[in-house]
Parts: C-alpha cells; structure tokens; sequence
C-alpha cells in the first residue's frame, strides 16, 4: 500500500446524482401511453349463478322452501320453474331409504344437480 494516498469519492457520488436528476426529469417529461387491448374474438363466459336450495325428506312428506310437498307436488314444480339450481337433500329421523330413492330419481327425471346434507 501507498502511504499518504486517499480515495476521493466526492466527484463519483456527484456524478451518481447528476444521472439520478436527469432520469427522474426525463421520466416526468414522458407522456403516459395507454395501450389498448383488443378484445374482438374473445368470447368472455359469464359463470351461472347456482342457488342451493335444501330439501327435507320425512318419510311421509318433503319440506322444500318453506312449503309441505308430497313427491308429486315437487316434479310439478321442478316442471314449472328453472332447475339450474342445486338441491341439497337431508333426510330426516325415520326415513326410508325407497323415500329417498324416490326423490333421486324425481330429481334425476328433471336433471337437477343434487347433494346430501346432514
């Protein structure tokens, strides 16, 4: 090592400065470019919105929505309305297993998605 010789940085750091103002001011002066993409010959799918609804299955009746069927009340109104819905079906104490089965196939005759609750 050279005694008596010290690195000066004072000239480096402001030349670092110097190129920090200068990119900064000529990032200001740009004019902002919006890009447009376009969208002709995408097809854009909305997703469906399912509603659930749940169906209790007693061994005597069906409770679906609020109201008291018996399983020819609800293949009329899965006859009536959309079935794009889903069916949840929970089976109450005492349930047969033809009840249920019964209700599957009304539901799978009107091509209603369904599910099994506890």
């Amino acid at each position: 090592m050279r005694a008596g010789r010290s690195l000066v940085l004072t000239s480096m750091v402001d030349l670092v400065f110097i190129l920090l103002i200068f990119f900064l001011l000529a990032l200001s002066l740009q004019k902002p470019s919006v890009t447009s993409i376009p969208l002709h010959g995408l097809a854009i799918k909305q997703e469906r919105q399912n509603k659930i609804k749940v169906l209790d299955i007693h061994d005597e009746f069906l409770m679906f929505m609020g109201e008291r069927l018996n399983n020819h009340d609800l293949s009329n109104w899965l006859t009536q309305h959309d079935n794009s819905d889903i069916v949840l079906l929970r089976a109450r104490d005492g349930v047969t297993w033809q009840s249920m089965r019964d209700v599957i196939d009304i539901l799978e005759n009107g091509e209603v998605e369904y599910g099994f609750i506890r």
